[in-house]
């Protein structure tokens, strides 16, 4: 019975939801093109035209593509907000999008070019400069960086908080803390960059 109640609380959670805004998933066609279709009725909304795809994150409402070996952003309805200029996205966290100008990837690794990551707002301002060689997600506020020697991490404003002075380190924050390496010596810091246990 508590399996039904919470089974009917959640499609009624989903058709309240989806009056407001539609839920679009991938498609794939016949050709290799990827396109995005309605959750509720399998309609297509925006046709298969793309080489590769991101998913609609609710808090921003776009989604990267990458055509012709570029990278943008679209909304919900197809509409380019960010135009195909990158060499690699990702998906939005923390009101922030990882970007690429000048990656460059080849079978062969020694063919590798990291290129400059920075970060994108949902208007496709980059509010974060492409100046790190290396560089994550957001997550708990806060994106591992890299300068090709030294990581460190920024906050969400691109503020350095913790300096880029680490040897290696995780690549995301877990419950507030992080592992990173300083020559010989493996710790834990805080998100202030204050040693932890």
């Amino acid at each position: 019975m508590k399996h039904l109640f919470i089974a009917i609380a959640v499609v009624l959670f989903a058709l309240s939801v989806s009056a407001q805004e539609e839920f679009l998933f991938q498609f794939k066609d016949a050709k290799g093109k990827y396109g995005f279709k309605d959750m509720m009725t399998n309609k297509v909304v925006i046709p298969a035209q793309y080489d590769e795809v991101g998913n609609f994150m609710r808090e921003a409402n776009l989604a990267w593509v990458k055509k012709n070996k570029k990278y943008g952003f679209i909304d919900n309805k197809g509409k380019l907000i960010v135009p195909l200029i990158y060499d690699f996205a990702l998906d939005f966290t923390n009101g922030r999008a990882l970007v690429n100008k000048g990656r460059h990837t080849t079978e062969d690794p020694a063919g590798y070019k990291p290129g400059k990551y920075g970060f994108i707002d949902k208007t496709g301002k980059e509010v974060i400069p492409l100046i790190y060689t290396e560089a994550e997600f957001f997550n708990e506020d806060r994106a591992r960086v890299g300068n090709g020697e030294k990581v460190g991490f920024i906050d969400p404003s691109g503020k350095e908080v913790i300096p880029l002075i680490y040897d290696d380190a995780d690549l995301h924050f877990k419950e507030g803390k992080v592992e990173v390496t300083l020559g010989e010596k493996t710790f834990f810091i805080d998100k202030s960059g204050k040693k932890v246990k």
